[in-house]
């Protein structure tokens, strides 16, 4: 009968050290709340929340799913001070300001890109030489890399500038508008020449309810597995290149 109170006293001891650990931080995310006045509330929401959870997932390595004020202390110990976090009041982005030109540089080689291609396309075998044909291929190869070269140039100026700049829904964009298409081609392509050979082997071409059966499933598979793929990496390149920069980080 004596273990219940004892077993109380320690449940009532752990979810006092729990309240601790959230109060201090707490306090640590709201010194950066107050440094970060000057960034857009999107920017500062987010920072908080990587923060909040580079916190705990640091926290539950160092005590293995135990935490205590003595290894938070720790944790905290190795992050900058929340002042450091500060950004200038001058450096706040507004409609008015100046847009990176890397990224608009990026967009239109991206767009040449798609139309030396188009061109490629229009004038198969229509009677251009093969130096004029040759000229377009290179250019839609050479286009698209540097479209991509400028859009991740953009990002890490605007990373760089801390604010000064704005445009990176764009540079993000052109960045990853030609790596992402060429990965959805190539899946696309693989998918579509395994549906050939399927046919082929099995003898499907006459067997339209098999078709549908068949094709049908896999098609809008892989249709969704594009779609949360690209999702998904946009999302990682975007939650990147908006991450505040470190003291000494490289942008």
């Amino acid at each position: 009968m004596a273990s219940k109170p004892c077993m109380s006293a320690y449940k009532g001891s752990v979810m006092d050290e729990m309240k601790q650990i959230e109060s201090t931080v707490g306090k640590y995310l709201e010194g950066m709340a107050l440094a970060l006045e000057a960034v857009t509330p999107e920017e500062k929401d987010l920072t908080l929340s990587e923060v909040e959870s580079h916190i705990y997932e640091d926290l539950k390595r160092r005590t293995k799913g135990q935490p205590s004020m003595a290894a938070l202390a720790m944790v905290l110990a190795e992050m900058p001070p929340p002042s450091s976090f500060a950004r200038d009041e001058s450096a706040r982005p507004s409609p008015g300001g100046v847009t990176s030109s890397y990224p608009a540089a990026g967009a239109a080689l991206a767009i040449l890109g798609l139309l030396a291609a188009g061109l490629i396309f229009s004038t198969w075998g229509v009677g251009y030489s093969f130096i004029n044909v040759a000229g377009l291929l290179a250019a839609s190869l050479a286009l698209p890399l540097a479209a991509t070269a400028l859009g991740f140039m953009g990002i890490s100026r605007i990373r760089a500038a801390r604010g000064k700049l704005i445009g990176m829904p764009l540079a993000v964009g052109v960045s990853l508008f030609y790596p992402l298409a060429i990965l959805d081609a190539a899946f696309s392509g693989l998918v579509l020449t395994a549906l050939v050979l399927t046919t082929e082997i099995y003898h499907l071409h006459d067997s339209s309810l098999v078709q549908l059966t068949v094709y049908v499933p896999i098609l809008l598979v892989s249709f969704l597995a594009v779609l949360f793929s690209n999702a998904y990496l946009v999302r990682r390149v975007w939650r990147w290149a908006n991450r505040p920069l470190e003291e000494g980080e490289f942008a």
